[in-house]
């Protein structure tokens, strides 16, 4: 089982570029307290495209690490939290007709409306469509 001070050193030899990958902890206030849950988190900067695509800090999900981890598991869920950041600003990047299409930040429930409409499917006849 790995202590915090192991952990905090695992992740802090962990880099991508010049985001952070930090360690933190959710719930109590230390190592022991009710609800201690170390976690690794992502900040960058980037456009804002809610505020005319200003520069500005972000941050990723959580992904929690257990104290139960190898370092193996604890260096690839840092590189996982990694690659998630870096599709999640790909998909609000990439623009179709100048809208980000894949954008990740669209209401669930509404895209659960729009789907039970068929003719907006666009399909091929013989593809896989999972609906």
């Amino acid at each position: 089982m790995k202590t915090l001070p192991e952990i905090m050193e695992i992740v802090g030899q962990c880099e991508y570029l010049d985001w952070d990958i930090r360690l933190r902890l959710d719930g109590g206030i230390g190592e022991g307290a009710p609800g201690y849950r170390p976690y690794v988190q992502i900040f960058g900067n980037g456009p804002n495209p809610k505020n005319n695509n200003e520069i500005e800090g972000w941050s990723g999900r959580k992904w929690f690490i257990s104290p139960h981890m190898c370092t193996n598991e604890i260096v690839r869920t840092c590189y996982k939290a990694i690659h998630c950041a870096v599709l999640h600003e790909m998909n609000e990047m990439f623009l179709y007709k100048e809208q980000a299409v894949f954008t990740p930040h669209m209401d669930y429930d509404e895209i659960a409306s729009i789907m039970k409409v068929r003719s907006l499917i666009d399909a091929r006849d013989n593809g896989m469509q999972g609906v």
